[in-house]
C-alpha cells in the first residue's frame, strides 16, 4: 500500500497548525477543488488571528466502552492527554491496529485495516481573517455541514462539531474497491465514528 495517506497526514497537520489551510475538497461526487470562495478570499496582506476554539465536551455518557477498550493501552493515555473530543473509526480490528498521537491542540489516529488505510485527525487550531466568513460545506456528516473530495486515490471528508475541526481520509489498497469508488463509504464511516473520551472525561465511566 502506498505512503501517500501518512504523508497527507502529516502535511495537513503541519499546515494546519503553522499556515492555517486545509485540504482542497469539493462538493460529492464533482471534481476537485479549493473550499476558498474567490470573492472573499484572504489576501497576503489581510490580517490573521489564530484561535485555540473552547471545546463543548459531549456528555460522558456518550463514551463508547467497548471501542475504547479495544484501544491498546498506549492509544487509551493518548485519549486521556487529547484536549479535544477524541472519535475513533469503529471497527475492532481497526482500533486495535490504531496508533494514536495528541498535542496541546489536536489529535491523529491512523489504521491499517481490511485493505484500508485510514487517518482521522481532530484540532482546536483555527484561522481568523478579518472580513472574512467561514463557509459551510454543502454535504453533511454527523448532522453537520461537511466538505468531501477526491485526490490522488484518498477519499477525504472534513467538518467541524464540538468547537473542534476534523478530518477524515480513506485509501484503498485495490484501485479497483468499490468501496473508493464513490465518496459514499468515506461518508458513511464518518457517520459512524465511536466516541472514547479526552482529557476531560479520561476516565472510563
Amino acid at each position: 500500500m502506498r505512503v501517500a495517506l501518512a504523508l497527507r497526514l502529516l502535511l495537513a497537520l503541519i499546515c494546519v497548525i503553522h499556515f492555517g489551510c486545509g485540504p482542497e475538497l469539493s462538493e460529492p461526487g464533482s471534481k476537485t477543488v479549493s473550499t476558498a470562495v474567490p470573492s472573499s478570499a484572504p489576501s497576503q496582506s489581510s490580517k490573521r488571528e489564530q484561535v485555540i476554539a473552547p471545546i463543548a465536551w459531549p456528555a460522558p455518557a456518550l463514551i463508547d466502552v467497548g471501542a475504547r477498550s479495544s484501544l491498546s493501552k498506549e492509544a487509551r493515555e493518548v485519549v486521556e492527554r487529547a484536549a479535544l473530543p477524541v472519535w475513533v473509526l469503529p471497527a475492532t480490528v481497526a482500533l486495535q491496529r490504531a496508533k494514536l498521537m495528541a498535542k496541546p491542540n489536536w489529535y491523529a489516529l491512523s489504521s491499517r485495516f481490511d485493505g484500508l488505510a485510514v487517518a482521522l485527525s481532530g484540532s482546536r487550531l483555527t484561522y481568523r481573517y478579518a472580513n472574512v466568513a467561514a463557509a459551510d460545506g454543502p454535504a453533511r456528516v454527523r448532522g453537520r455541514p461537511a466538505f468531501v473530495g477526491h485526490n490522488a486515490g484518498i477519499w477525504s471528508v472534513a467538518w467541524r462539531a464540538h468547537g473542534a475541526a476534523y478530518s477524515l481520509d480513506v485509501e484503498c489498497a485495490q484501485g479497483a474497491d468499490p468501496r473508493c469508488a464513490t465518496e459514499r463509504f468515506v461518508l458513511e464511516l464518518a457517520d459512524d465514528l465511536r466516541y472514547v473520551g479526552g482529557a476531560q472525561q479520561g476516565a472510563t465511566p
